[in-house]
């Protein structure tokens, strides 16, 4: 996210930098809900929120009348991967400066997951028509 603030903010960005930092921060988004669940957080909210990641990243691809499908929305996506990166930052954390139960991050993926699954919602119901649209075509 830092990257690509500051890119912008010194008016250095290009249409690959651009794609490269929506990779890599797809990439680091989903290997954190990976790196959760190898320490044994709930499969089922760390599945929803990499579907939610591979899906957009996946529909953003589609263009249709010069449009993205589901364009990207930065507040909105900001607010989706700090919670997730926090959580890998806690979970490398948890047993050297900080303790946490086991619940606590149970509840806490739970709702990343719930989060997750509404924003997904949202996207396809808000871009449904652009996206009947671009399987017409």
């Amino acid at each position: 996210m830092l990257d690509g603030f500051l890119a912008r903010k010194l008016s250095c960005t290009s249409k690959t930098g651009g794609t490269l930092d929506l990779f890599s921060d797809k990439y680091l988004t989903i290997i954190s809900l990976i790196y959760a669940i190898a320490k044994g957080l709930p499969v089922l909210p760390c599945s929803v929120a990499i579907l939610r990641e591979v899906f957009l990243l996946s529909m953003r691809s589609i263009q249709v009348n010069n449009q993205s499908l589901f364009p990207p929305q930065r507040l909105i996506g900001t607010l989706m991967v700090i919670p997730i990166w926090a959580g890998t930052v806690l979970l490398l954390q948890n047993q050297y400066l900080i303790s946490i139960s086991r619940n606590g991050f149970q509840i806490y993926y739970w709702m990343i997951g719930v989060v997750a699954f509404i924003n997904l919602l949202y996207k396809i119901v808000s871009n449904w028509k652009l996206l009947i649209q671009s399987f017409k075509n």
